[in-house]
C-alpha cells in the first residue's frame, strides 16, 4: 500500500512539472505580441475632442407614419457604433419642437428634422430612449433628458468607464496568451 501511495505521488508531480508555471513575464513577448496583439491603451486623462453642438447632418422630411424609433434606426444604419436608440434621443433632442409633448414618439408629419453629426449622437445613451422618451409618464420635454458634456472635458464615469474597458479588453488578449503558453 505504501508503495502505491508514492507511484501515486510520484506520478502526480510528474504530471505537475509537465505543466508549465506561467509567469507574469512569460505573457509579453514578440512572438505573442504578433499572435496576440495587445488592446491599444485608452487615454482616460484630460480630454476627448470636443463636440460642436450646432453642426448637423443633414435634414429629414417627416412623412405619414414615420415615428422616432423608424427615424433613429435609419440614421444610425449609416453611422457605425452609433445605435438608433441613440440616434433617436439626439434627433428629439436637436428637434424637440417639432414634436408633441405628450406622445414624442411620433413628429408632426411635414416637419424637416435636423438630423445631429455622430458626434452628437455618441453622447447620448440607449436608455434615455427607454427611461424617458418610451415611458410615457405624463409631459415629455426636452429639459427631462439627461444634460449632455459636449465640452470634451471626460467626467469621472467616463474615465472609470474607458479603464474598465481597457482593463477587459487587457485580461481577455492575457487569458489567450496564457492558454496558448498552456498548450504548448
Amino acid at each position: 500500500a505504501e508503495k502505491a501511495k508514492q507511484e501515486a505521488e510520484a506520478k502526480v508531480k510528474a504530471e505537475a512539472e509537465k505543466v508549465k508555471e506561467i509567469t507574469e513575464a512569460d505573457l509579453y513577448s514578440e512572438e505573442l505580441d504578433k499572435l496576440f496583439p495587445l488592446p491599444a491603451k485608452v487615454s482616460v486623462s484630460g480630454n476627448r475632442k470636443a463636440v460642436d453642438m450646432r453642426a448637423s447632418d443633414g435634414v429629414l422630411k417627416v412623412k405619414s407614419g414615420m415615428g422616432l424609433e423608424y427615424i433613429g434606426s435609419k440614421s444610425a444604419s449609416r453611422i457605425a457604433g452609433i445605435s438608433k436608440y441613440q440616434a433617436a434621443v439626439a434627433i428629439y433632442r436637436r428637434n424637440s419642437k417639432m414634436f408633441s409633448n405628450k406622445a414624442p414618439v411620433y413628429p408632426f408629419q411635414g416637419m424637416t428634422l435636423v438630423i445631429p453629426t455622430k458626434e452628437q449622437m455618441a453622447l447620448e445613451k440607449d436608455s434615455t430612449y427607454f427611461d424617458i422618451l418610451m415611458r410615457g409618464e405624463g409631459v415629455i420635454s426636452v429639459d427631462r433628458l439627461p444634460k449632455l458634456n459636449p465640452s470634451g472635458e471626460l467626467s469621472e464615469k467616463e474615465r472609470q468607464e474607458l479603464e474598465s474597458q481597457y482593463n477587459q479588453k487587457l485580461q481577455k488578449v492575457l487569458d489567450e496568451r496564457r492558454a496558448y503558453l498552456q498548450a504548448k
